[in-house]
């Protein structure tokens, strides 16, 4: 699940593009800021301020997709291939 701290001033930029994009996959807001917090390692370079976790916590992607349609598509790519992989995995259980 994506998770977006974004700062108070970024938040209605953050909603209005979530919205504009017609973003269907579930995400958590941090509205608190918690997260910057408890992860202080985190660069202060925003182009590293978004990274997805597959099912092993590991990252797959790192970038934040709203800066730029380039990385919102692959953004979006890397979610389908994960929900894809998801589907094929509970088939094979079958």
């Amino acid at each position: 699940m994506p998770i977006f701290s974004p700062k108070i001033e970024d938040y209605d930029n953050l909603i209005e593009k979530i919205i504009i994009k017609n973003f269907e996959y579930p995400i958590y807001i941090d509205f608190t800021g918690s997260f910057r917090e408890i992860n202080k390692y985190i660069p202060t370079n925003k182009k590293f301020h978004i990274f997805l976790l597959d099912a092993d916590k590991k990252p797959i992607f790192v970038g934040n997709p709203i800066i730029s349609g380039d990385l919102w598509e692959l953004f979006i790519s890397v979610l389908n291939n994960m929900e894809h992989m998801k589907t094929w995995d509970k088939i094979n259980r079958e």
